[in-house]
C-alpha cells in the first residue's frame, strides 16, 4: 500500500512538471513595491527620480503635496507617465516648488501599460559636450516611436546644479534625431559650471492598440 502511495504521489509529481505555470499577473501593490522613488533638491527647485524594479512596462500617477507648519498642503503638483520601461530610471522636475514649506508628501499609484510599448532598449545614444550638451538619437526597432524624451541632469563636485529635458515625436524606424540641452542656471537666471553630466531616457513608447505589452 505504501510502496503504490509513493507511486502516485511521484506520477502526480511528473504530471503536474508537464504543464507550465500561468503567469501569475501582477497586483497594483506589488507593481508598487517596485518602484523607487527619491527627490533631491537643488537651488530652489527640486527632482524626482523614479526607477521601475519590475518585469513589466507600467504607467506611475503620482503626486507631490507641500504642506506648511499647520499641516495644510500649500501646493500641488500631480504627474502622470505612460510608460516607464523594465528597469529603467526616469527624472522629472517639480514645476513650481513653494519658496517655504514644512515638509513633502509623496503618493502615487502604478499600472501595467496595456496598450503601450516601451522601446527604451531600442535607442542608441551619443552624446558629446560643447556650448552645449547635444544628444544623438537613434530607433533601432522596426516602429515608430510616438514620443521620445531624454533629461540630463548636471552635476558640479558631485552636486546637482541643473536638469533639462528635451522631446522627439514620431521619430521613425532607423531614423537619426538631435537634442540639443539649455545649460543649468542658478535661482537668479545665472549660468552655473558643471563637470558631469547624466542622460536619463525617461521614456520612449509606441501606441500599440493590437498587442497587448
Amino acid at each position: 500500500m505504501k510502496k503504490r502511495l509513493l507511486l502516485l504521489i511521484g506520477f502526480i509529481f511528473l504530471l503536474t512538471g508537464c504543464f507550465d505555470n500561468p503567469e501569475v499577473e501582477p497586483t497594483s501593490e506589488s507593481l508598487k513595491d517596485n518602484i523607487e522613488v527619491k527627490k533631491e533638491k537643488y537651488f530652489d527647485k527640486e527632482l524626482l527620480f523614479l526607477k521601475n524594479n519590475n518585469k513589466k512596462n507600467v504607467s506611475i500617477n503620482i503626486e507631490i503635496d507641500y504642506l506648511n507648519d499647520e499641516d495644510t498642503i500649500i501646493y500641488n503638483e500631480a504627474k502622470n507617465i505612460l510608460s516607464v520601461g523594465e528597469k529603467n530610471e526616469i527624472v522629472l522636475k517639480v514645476n513650481n516648488v513653494p519658496s517655504e514649506y514644512k515638509e513633502s508628501r509623496i503618493s502615487y499609484d502604478v499600472t501595467i501599460s496595456t496598450y503601450i510599448k516601451d522601446y527604451t532598449k531600442n535607442i542608441e545614444i551619443e552624446h558629446k559636450r560643447g556650448n552645449k550638451v547635444i544628444a544623438s538619437v537613434k530607433n533601432t526597432s522596426d516602429v515608430t516611436i510616438n514620443n521620445l524624451s531624454l533629461a540630463v541632469v548636471f552635476y558640479n563636485n558631485k552636486k546637482i546644479v541643473g536638469y533639462d529635458e528635451e522631446i522627439i515625436l514620431d521619430l521613425k524606424s532607423n531614423e537619426k534625431g538631435t537634442l540639443e540641452f539649455f545649460n543649468p542656471m542658478d535661482k537668479d537666471h545665472n549660468y552655473v559650471k558643471y563637470d558631469d553630466y547624466k542622460i536619463y531616457t525617461n521614456y520612449a513608447y509606441s501606441f500599440d492598440y493590437e498587442n497587448k505589452s
